[in-house]
């Protein structure tokens, strides 16, 4: 520890309030010691939340072995095959981690579908890549920023930093020529990342064409979209593509809007699920009412069954859309790189879904309807950030409680102070970590309602823009909000005394990295291990035998199944936003990266597991999530690098920032050449 040294005078009025601001007396977040109190108590959550899923792994084995129970069902794909099942894992405390060690990538290959890969090998090269920045930055650089002189500056001068700060840029002055190190710094991690993204996307094009040469139906057909008025029919369509690829059309199945036929179908559902428990209470006990109850359902079924047939063959009205399926996957694949027709907006023509991955709602939409829908969401995904923004301003706040309180007009927070020092310490530590982890588990619930009453045609599609909108999200709030509202929480009393605004925040900007680095331990320590647990099936389980009962295997099998579908949009857009944190801040506060690898490895484990034994997926969407995550792990490296001149340009050190801006066309072109190859 640093030699105590005698402290200046504290001057007056305004000017003590910001030395106070300073005053290493202070705790909170200001600290070493917060950052090893983060730590031991998200170690205390992991091992307290791992103890519960030992407890519930052994008491609720259908949940955590619902591939094993699928299996015995002889459930089988759209292919007939049965669905594959791993080994049942042991139920001594952590053997399940020994389980998921011994899956290898290529174990993985013969049973799992190419969206858990892929996303496994996302984590996987994002624990790589950090652990490499890890050992580069905190063994080079934070040494370099340790040697900096802001750290003897007066306590009340706003450039003063102290714990974990002196480790970080904002302990170098702004004339020091260390900085190039951090410029240098900026291209060694722009390489990593850059590297480790190519190798990645070789592997994943590598998968890529082997599953379009798989024996997959959505190989063989294309959906086209669009259809103008006068091709809007089987023979039509038939004739159109027998003219351009002749002999190799096998069927043309045209998509009708019909609400009647799905009223009729969900009715019949209804019966046979009645029906089902009724049967089951007279293999108890013999009544003659369930009996002939039961007749009368089974009357019912047949009646919705000729319903459905019967307005089937009424006039039904098209939604422009139609399946067709070839001979050979060679003539669905040069298809789909055609243009049909001389006008771009018709006959628009992709891949087709799998069979259990189309979205029938979104192909009924109108087409007409679809704009507006857009202009509707844009308008309130702008109300929610607006919303957001308050929110965020609230959560930073509570972590300067401290600062916030000996601001002039904020004094009425310093009834905060006469907590005790605990509760204090958890106000500034984890309670805005925590409820800024509370509020963004809501965005891919309402991004996911948005983006379904769009008219996209498959389940991915929905999945992908949902992942991109709560990544956009994401960046916007625990990104650009926190980093801006905190810097100026911070320094808003030598703000308010007539300092350089721009300045003053620019120099900040590096310290909300303490924060950042509670809000990933939060989620690394308190979203994965509860993943693990599966914690809302659990708690659906006895709710749902109290009230249904659950006695017939079609009962019992869809309580098994609830929520038994991977969200890959969530936690895609979650592992790319804490990258993209970590990421800008990685040569600002090299320590970030350690917990940001810690995060990857803890995710890798805990995904790996409940995707590989708990999570069931009818249908897959071929890896096409990891697209996205390339191209956010891009972006990542577009914000750090904008970041970086946006600082050395507003501190006026343009040398830098001017090397900063040599690197852009720099990544611009890998991402092209990684992208197009």
């Amino acid at each position: 520890p640093r030699p105590a040294r005698p402290r200046p005078p504290r001057p007056s009025s305004a000017c003590a309030a910001a030395s106070a601001m300073s005053d290493p007396t202070d705790t909170g977040l200001n600290s070493t010691s917060d950052i090893r109190t983060v730590v031991v108590v998200g170690v205390i959550a992991v091992v307290a939340i791992d103890l519960l899923f030992e407890l519930f792994r052994y008491l609720v084995p259908g949940i955590y072995e619902l591939r094993r129970y699928i299996a015995s069902l002889d459930v089988r794909d759209f292919n007939g095959n049965p669905i594959p099942a791993p080994e049942v894992t042991s139920k001594w405390p952590l053997m399940w981690l020994k389980a998921v060690y011994k899956l290898h990538e290529r174990d993985l290959r013969e049973t799992e579908d190419l969206d858990t890969i892929m996303f496994l090998v996302s984590l996987k090269f994002g624990a790589i890549i950090f652990s490499v920045l890890t050992f580069l930055l905190l063994t080079i650089l934070a040494p370099i920023y340790a040697t900096g002189s802001n750290k003897n500056l007066p306590y009340n001068n706003p450039q003063y930093v102290q714990g974990i700060d002196i480790i970080s840029l904002s302990n170098l002055p702004q004339d020091d020529p260390r900085i190039y190190a951090t410029v240098a710094f900026d291209f060694v991690t722009a390489f990593v990342v850059a590297f480790a993204l190519s190798m990645g996307y070789k592997k994943y094009a590598q998968y890529r064409a082997r599953y379009f040469a798989s024996a997959n139906p959505a190989n063989y057909a294309v959906l086209l979209e669009k259809i103008p008025i006068e091709f809007d029919s089987v023979k039509e369509i038939a004739t159109l593509f027998e003219m351009i690829w002749p002999k190799t059309l096998a069927e043309v199945h045209m998509v009708y809007y019909t609400p009647e036929v799905d009223k009729e179908k969900k009715e019949y559902d209804k019966c046979v699920k009645e029906r089902d428990y009724i049967e089951y209470q007279l293999s108890q006990e013999a009544d003659q009412s369930l009996a002939r109850k039961a007749f009368d359902l089974k009357r019912k079924e047949i009646y919705h069954v000729r319903q459905v047939e019967l307005k089937k063959r009424e006039e039904q009205y098209t939604t422009g859309n139609a399946f067709i399926v070839f001979k050979d996957k060679i003539t669905a694949s040069t298809a789909v790189q055609t243009q049909l027709w001389f006008r771009n907006r018709e006959f628009q023509i992709q891949n087709a879904p799998e069979p259990s991955g189309i979205n029938w709602a979104g192909m009924s939409t109108n087409h007409a309807v679809a704009p507006l829908l857009r202009v509707f969401v844009a308008l309130f995904l702008f109300l929610m950030l607006t919303l957001w923004a308050f929110i965020i301003t609230f959560t930073q706040g509570l972590a300067n409680i401290r600062q916030l309180s000996t601001v002039s007009g904020f004094q009425w927070t310093s009834f905060l102070l006469d907590l005790p020092s605990a509760m204090i310490t958890f106000i500034e530590l984890f309670a805005p970590a925590l409820l800024l982890m509370l509020i963004n588990a809501l965005i891919p619930i309402i991004m996911r309602a948005l983006v379904s009453i769009q008219r996209l045609v498959s389940l991915n599609q929905i999945d992908r823009r949902t992942r991109n909108y709560s990544f956009a999200f994401y960046v916007m709030t625990s990104f650009f909000f926190v980093t801006v509202s905190g810097s100026i929480i911070t320094q808003i009393q030598f703000i308010l005394d007539g300092g350089d605004f721009f300045t003053l925040v620019a120099q900040t900007v590096p310290t909300q990295a303490k924060f950042m680095m509670t809000f990933i331990a939060s989620q690394a320590a308190i979203t994965f291990p509860l993943l693990l647990i599966q914690l809302p099936r659990i708690l659906y389980r006895p709710f749902t035998r109290i009230i249904c009962g659950h006695k017939t295997p079609r009962q019992r099998y869809n309580l098994n199944k609830f929520m038994s579908m991977f969200p890959y949009y969530k936690f895609y857009a979650l592992a790319s936003c804490h990258a993209l944190i970590a990421l800008v801040y990685s040569t600002m506060a090299p320590l970030i990266c350690a917990f940001i690898t810690v995060y990857m490895i803890l995710a890798y484990f805990c995904m790996k597991y409940c995707l590989v034994f708990c999570y069931f997926h009818p249908s897959s969407g071929g890896g096409s999530h990891f697209r996205g995550f390339f191209q956010h792990m891009y972006i990542a490296l577009y914000i750090k690098t904008g970041t970086m001149i946006a600082l050395f340009t507003i501190t006026t050190q343009y040398v830098p920032a001017f090397l900063e801006l040599l690197l852009l066309p720099c990544l611009i072109a890998s991402n092209v050449f990684i992208w197009y190859r």
